[in-house]
């Protein structure tokens, strides 16, 4: 059987991670959007985590043209890499 105080670890890191995985990637959506990262720390408050989920992903990025029109995320947006040339050594 599981002593109460192995129950007790075991429930705090799982609460830990379920708190710490959403706020992760709130503050990763925070600074992409160019907005300071403390913001996130409003997923910790009961009523306006939902408020603020909603705010940061319906509102426009701080940041003009941080998302170019029609971009599928961070990498819709490289350009396409160079054709190389042949060097005068090999042709």
């Amino acid at each position: 059987m599981l002593s109460f105080e192995i129950f007790q670890a075991i429930l705090l890191v799982t609460l830990s991670l379920l708190v710490a995985v959403p706020l992760a990637a709130c503050w990763k959506l925070c600074r992409r959007t160019g907005r300071p990262g403390w913001l996130s720390l409003l997923i910790l408050v009961p009523v306006l985590n939902v408020a603020a989920v909603y705010w940061f992903v319906l509102s426009r990025p701080a940041r003009p043209g941080t998302y170019p029109a029609g971009s599928a995320g961070r990498h819709a947006a490289r350009p396409e890499p160079a054709v190389r040339r042949r060097s005068a050594e090999t042709a």
